[in-house]
């Protein structure tokens, strides 16, 4: 169950990432978004990369096997450290305005929320996107069960 949790949530952090206007998206090198705080940026900085890296965590918690922790490990160390590289590129590149961002902003999940810094606010996520995500972590749910084990939930 908690895999299953883990891996929504996970779903939820790629798709709506993919789908959102992001101040760390290669698009604004061009153009910053509007606002630059907004959305799914509200939950996490990289939701994209947090949400890859919450996959290859749940992963390595349920695949006991050296392979698995190997390969899973690497991409979560993979996550962190790209995090944390475009938030070195952002600052060079765009100064205060990205440190105001980063201020407001968590990389890690809901922790700037949880501190204060700033409100969550779900109707800023989409309810398309937020379908988007439920509907894809649905379909890949039954297919992963198909593909690995032979059966259905």
């Amino acid at each position: 169950i908690i895999a299953l949790v883990g891996m929504f949530f996970a779903f939820f952090l790629v798709v709506l990432g993919f789908t959102s206007p992001s101040p760390t998206g290669l698009i604004a090198l061009i153009r910053t978004p509007d606002k630059t705080v907004h959305g799914i940026i509200r939950v996490s900085r990289h939701p994209v990369l947090a949400g890859i890296g919450l996959w290859s965590l749940m992963h390595m918690l349920c695949n006991a096997n050296l392979a698995a922790w190997l390969f899973f490990g690497s991409l979560l160390c993979l996550c962190a450290l790209g995090a944390n590289n475009i938030d070195r590129k952002r600052m060079a590149l765009m100064g205060d305005a990205y440190a105001s961002i980063k201020r407001r902003t968590s990389i890690i999940p809901f922790i700037a929320i949880i501190d204060g810094r700033t409100a969550f606010a779900g109707g800023e996520l989409g309810i398309a996107r937020v379908l988007l995500a439920t509907s894809s972590f649905c379909v890949f749910a039954v297919l992963h069960e198909l593909i690995f084990t032979g059966r259905v939930l």
